[in-house]
């Protein structure tokens, strides 16, 4: 199974128009892509960990982020790999006691900046994120952590960070009072 290491930063936006013309002067534009993304939780794997099964169009896959720190800069390992058969992988997760939580329609755009990837995000529930991603299967660096705050500085959302999962962002969203 393939491990990345990934930086991340992301960050809720009301409105992209302000932040697609910085994103438009420091990366190339790449694709769209639209995906449903659903979530799992149990109580074998810890709050700082994501199980997620994604849709896209000719592409499904599951993936299992790791939290390994948290600061300005998220950093994670993920597990992902590709499957062909969504609803077996479904069945086995119920099987094994996993509980779908969230269930996430996301629309994105792709940008890149050099090794660094710019999405920008709108899903249906939870509104518009913009996301810096770096993966690699070489160690993170502290140049590769400045290297994003920078671009997050360029881009205005240095200070507008939220570090959790987007299925922590859903269950927040569903259980206010949590």
């Amino acid at each position: 199974m393939p491990t990345t290491k990934e930086l991340e930063i992301k960050a809720k936006i009301e409105n992209f128009d302000t932040v697609r013309e910085k994103v438009a002067k420091l990366a190339t534009f790449s694709e769209t892509h639209e995906f449903i993304d659903y979530y799992f939780i149990s109580e074998k794997i810890p709050e700082t960990a994501e199980l997620r099964l994604r849709t896209q169009k000719n592409q499904k896959s599951v993936s299992l982020k790791t939290l390994i720190s948290r600061n300005s800069v998220q950093e994670n390992i993920e597990y992902r790999f590709n499957i062909d058969d969504a609803e077996a992988v479904v069945n086995l997760l119920e099987y094994l006691q996993f509980k779908l939580c969230a269930i996430i329609r996301k629309k994105s755009e792709v940008y890149n900046c050099e090794e660094i990837l710019i999405q920008l995000v709108t899903t249906e529930k939870l509104g518009n994120y913009i996301e810096l991603a770096l993966h690699t299967i070489n160690d993170l660096t502290g140049p590769d952590r400045e290297k994003m705050k920078r671009l997050a500085s360029s881009l205005g959302i240095a200070h507008a960070t939220d570090s959790r999962y987007y299925s922590a962002i859903e269950k927040d969203k569903s259980n206010p009072t949590d």
